[in-house]
């Protein structure tokens, strides 16, 4: 697994004295309750853990659609005008009015 990143660690610091201070008091004060505490404090826990492979994605994301709007203005940069092109009819004719 990656490294945690700094800005988490306090936060992971603080979900283990939680944790700690929960289990010295299980089985003296209302151990089912803890027991719901301990389960909350594992999936915030998860959730901190996540936070850096979902940076990641979004890095990756966003590098996707910077090279998608790199190419796009490349293409509308080189395309040719077929809007304004109607099968080489340009209006002058050597014809005109015969």
């Amino acid at each position: 697994m990656a490294e945690t990143p700094a800005n988490v660690l306090p936060a992971l610091r603080a979900l283990d004295d939680l944790r700690h201070d929960i289990k010295t008091r299980i089985g003296k004060e209302g151990g089912n309750l803890n027991q719901k505490v301990l389960r909350s404090l594992d999936v915030i826990e998860a959730t901190l853990h996540q936070l850096e492979p979902l940076g990641n994605m979004l890095k990756v994301v966003n590098q996707q659609s910077e090279l998608a709007v790199r190419a796009y203005r490349d293409m509308s940069r080189y395309a040719l005008p077929s809007s304004r092109d109607t099968n080489g009819d340009d209006g002058n004719s050597t014809t005109k009015g015969e």
